[in-house]
């Protein structure tokens, strides 16, 4: 669904899968192109999920100067939107080592690298994670209070690849898990003998769940999925690999990895979008599954905490736009309106209130009644902590 460049492009050779954000009405993806000597990070934008049109801008974060820790590759992107500011994690490499950055956009093409990077290196000489240590796709989770991170790591010695765990209070120092690696390639007859790295961690109050990649000894990745109550201590499915290399002369009949995966609710399948091909001649596909019923029993069971948002309407606007809501229970509600550089435009309400259908126009000035310019706005709706935001586009 995603193809490398054209010839002379900077994506001309391939096409690395990386992370995935749905906004309400875009899904937007951050991915690797490689152009035969580098790799950097680009971006794209759909309505679907399935149709792609990259960003003119692109690349949107370039290797390092020469002789910096990342003059030669910058893959692995890992995306989050937090208060209005997303934040990337990435794999840097120098042809050496490989570790692990941070940089910041409020818009998610235009990024600031943290001048404290790396933001996560390697392990002492002989440690599991000496000669490398990174991110990939959906590796790292938010909860209000503390960044998680699962990140690959590899060892000089037995060039096996594991995944270690670290946390930190926000997002650039990290602290490792003492009990690393958190998990571990397989038996020596199995999928996964070959090694293990990263791929997507998501929590539905009860349960992580990972989807990670795995080898078999002769580089053949493919997806497997594992189980954690607490992020730590994983269960291998019994059905792995859960995503396979496709077909001979299929674009991922050598291999099929580097899961990035979405749950959408709505329609009760999770959304998957996966590398295919080798490191340096690689695209990307599409591919969903069914929530399982344990997972449809947990989403049900904590239907008292979720509250329903519906995309506004209408979207482009010109004099108001309204948008609808739902709660299932009381709850405080706190609903405001952002510009793209964070800032508070106006709160349009900030109370309890009982469960019921809800609707809010906003008709576009801030908290002064001054009518604000063209262009894009954040609605945010949050509920007992629980945030959603929406794009809304003012065209008078």
């Amino acid at each position: 669904v995603l193809d490398y460049g054209p010839s002379g492009s900077w994506d001309e050779y391939s096409c690395l899968g990386g992370s995935v954000l749905f906004d309400g009405t875009l899904y937007h993806i951050w991915y690797a192109g490689y152009d035969g000597t580098n790799y950097r990070i680009g971006h794209a934008t759909s309505f679907d999920g399935i149709q792609w049109t990259k960003d003119p801008l692109n690349p949107v974060l370039d290797i390092g100067s020469p002789g910096s820790w990342e003059d030669l590759f910058v893959y692995g992107p890992n995306v989050l939107l937090v208060e209005q500011t997303f934040h990337m994690w990435y794999a840097g490499n120098n042809g050496s080592l490989e570790r692990m950055g941070h940089a910041t956009s409020s818009d998610g093409v235009t990024w600031t690298k943290d001048p404290n990077n790396p933001a996560l290196s390697g392990g002492p000489s002989g440690s599991w994670d000496e000669l490398e240590v990174f991110p990939l796709g959906g590796s790292v989770l938010f909860d209000e209070n503390n960044y998680h991170l699962w990140y690959g790591g590899l060892q000089v010695s037995n060039f096996r690849y594991a995944v270690g765990y670290a946390t930190s209070p926000n997002g650039i120092t990290w602290t490792k898990h003492p009990n690393n690696p958190v998990l571990e390639r397989g038996l020596w007859n199995e999928w996964d003998a070959g090694g293990v790295v990263p791929g997507t961690v998501l929590f539905d109050d009860n349960t992580y769940h990972f989807w990670y990649n795995g080898h078999d000894g002769d580089y053949l990745y493919n997806v497997g999925y594992a189980t954690s109550p607490d992020g730590i201590q994983w269960t291998k499915d019994t059905l792995n690999p859960v995503l396979k290399n496709g077909p001979t002369g299929s674009f991922d009949y050598e291999q099929a990895w580097n899961g990035f995966v979405l749950l959408d609710t709505v329609s009760q399948t999770y959304k998957m979008w996966y590398s295919g091909g080798e490191f340096f001649s690689s695209r990307i596909g599409y591919a969903t599954s069914e929530i399982t019923t344990s997972i449809k029993d947990n989403l049900q069971s904590n239907k008292t905490s979720i509250f329903e948002l519906s995309k506004n309407f209408p979207n482009p606007f010109s004099q108001a736009t309204t948008i609808q809501y739902s709660l299932s229970k009381p709850a405080n509600v706190s609903i405001k309106v952002y510009d793209t550089q964070g800032r508070t435009i106006s709160t349009l309400f900030n109370a309890k209130q009982i469960e019921g259908n809800y609707s809010m126009v906003w008709n576009g000035v801030d908290m002064n009644g001054s009518l604000m310019p063209n262009g894009v706005y954040i609605f945010q709706i949050e509920v007992d902590k629980n945030k959603k935001v929406q794009k809304m586009l003012l065209a008078r």
